[in-house]
């Protein structure tokens, strides 16, 4: 008697369901890796810029993160703040200003200033 290595084959000299099914992948290439870095951008030091801005580092959306605020102080202590986060999580260059320049070339920016 035959003995497949598959347990799953329609009997002794049956056809091999792992083999009909899953075919091997020929001539792929391995996926391509950005080579641009991301990077993303808050307008505004609140409580909603940095709950967006803790998510952004947990989740390693982005490889630099701006925070643009009016108040100078602001921004700095949130950077400093995540940081602090970021020293357990994959790289993230943190920025902060209240010079818009910082935003330059962002592939997001994320508008959560108020009005005062």
């Amino acid at each position: 008697m035959h003995k497949s290595a598959s347990s799953s084959s329609f009997g002794p000299e049956g056809p091999n369901i792992v083999q009909s099914f899953f075919k091997p992948i020929q001539k792929t290439s391995p996926p391509t890796i950005p080579t641009k870095p991301t990077k993303i951008s808050i307008i505004g030091a609140g409580n909603v810029s940095m709950a967006i801005a803790q998510t952004i580092l947990t989740q390693n959306l982005a490889d630099e993160l701006a925070l643009v605020d009016t108040n100078p102080d602001k921004p700095r202590g949130e950077m400093l703040d995540l940081q602090h986060v970021a020293a357990f999580l994959p790289r993230t260059t943190i920025l902060a200003s209240v010079d818009y320049a910082v935003t330059a070339a962002s592939d997001l920016c994320i508008v959560t200033a108020d009005a005062r």
